[in-house]
C-alpha cells in the first residue's frame, strides 16, 4: 500500500512539473521569440522553473566551494551525472553566461527542446563521430567568445552513484581553447532519484565546486593523465561526502 502511495504521489509530482514546463513554457518560448534578448529570457524561465521544482520535491542543497564557481570566468564545468534531478540543482547556480552540451534527444521534449534550442545550447550526437565533432567545435566557438561551457563527460547516469567512463572530448575543448577546469561533484543525487525512476526523494542534494585548473599546459599526449586526475577528483569528494556505494579504496581522501 505504501509502494501504490509513493508511486501515486512522484507521478502526480511529475505531472505538475511536467505542466510547469509546458505553461510557463510556452509562454518564455513566445516571449524569447520576439526579444532580442532571448538568452536571458530562458534562464531566467529555468532558474524560476528550477526553483520551484526544488520545493515541489522537498529538495535542500549544500555547496561546498561555491566561491569556486562564482569567481570562474570562461570555464570548461565538467561533472559527473548521477541522476536527471541535476536539471533542477542546476538551476540553482545557472549564470547568463553559462551554456550547455547535450545529447540530441534533448531536442524533442515539449517546449523544452525549443527553449533549449533558441537559447543556443549545443546538441551532440553521441553515436555518429563526424556529427560530434561539429557539435565540440560550436562549442569551442562560444568558449572563445567568453561563455563558460556545463558538460558532462561520463555521458550518461549512474545506477549506483559509482564514476563512469570519462570521455575524451572535454580534454580536446581545453586543449584548444585554453580554458580552465572546473570540477563539479553531485555526491548523492542518484539517492534522490535513482535511474529510470519518477520518483524524486525529498533530500538534501550536496554538490562541490573544487578549485579550477590550468589547461594551458596541457597537451595532446597527455589524455590518460590529465582524464585520471579529473576522475581523482571526483573520486575524492565521493570518498569524503558520499555513502560506501560511492567509495572507492584505492582513490586517496
Amino acid at each position: 500500500m505504501l509502494k501504490i502511495i509513493r508511486f501515486s504521489r512522484a507521478l502526480f509530482l511529475f505531472l505538475v512539473t511536467a505542466s510547469d514546463i509546458m505553461t510557463t513554457g510556452i509562454f518564455t518560448l513566445a516571449v524569447a521569440l520576439f526579444s532580442p534578448n532571448k538568452g536571458k529570457i530562458i534562464y531566467d524561465w529555468v532558474r524560476g522553473w528550477g526553483g520551484r521544482g526544488l520545493k515541489r520535491y522537498g529538495i535542500t542543497i549544500k555547496i561546498i566551494g561555491e566561491e569556486n564557481w562564482l569567481a570562474a570566468k570562461q570555464i570548461i564545468l565538467l561533472a559527473n551525472h548521477q541522476s536527471m534531478v541535476e536539471a533542477l540543482i542546476l538551476s540553482r547556480f545557472l549564470r547568463d553566461d553559462m551554456f550547455f552540451v547535450g545529447k540530441k534527444t534533448l531536442k524533442w521534449i515539449p517546449v523544452f527542446g525549443a527553449l533549449y534550442i533558441l537559447s543556443k545550447q549545443v546538441l551532440l550526437d553521441r553515436f555518429h563521430h563526424e556529427k560530434a565533432l561539429k557539435g565540440m567545435e560550436r562549442a569551442r566557438k562560444r568558449i572563445e567568445e567568453g561563455y563558460s561551457l556545463f558538460l558532462a563527460p561520463e555521458g550518461t547516469r549512474s545506477i549506483d552513484g559509482k564514476l563512469g567512463v570519462i570521455k575524451k572530448g572535454f580534454f580536446h575543448l581545453a586543449i584548444q581553447t585554453k580554458a580552465p577546469i572546473l570540477p563539479l561533484t553531485f555526491i548523492n543525487a542518484y539517492k534522490i532519484q535513482p535511474k529510470h525512476s519518477i520518483i524524486i526523494n525529498p533530500m538534501e542534494a550536496l554538490v562541490v565546486f573544487d578549485p579550477p585548473i590550468d589547461t594551458k599546459e596541457w597537451k595532446s599526449d597527455e589524455v590518460d593523465l590529465r582524464i585520471g586526475e579529473i576522475r581523482n577528483i571526483y573520486q575524492k569528494n565521493l570518498n569524503r561526502y558520499g555513502d560506501p556505494c560511492q567509495y572507492d579504496a584505492s582513490s586517496s581522501t
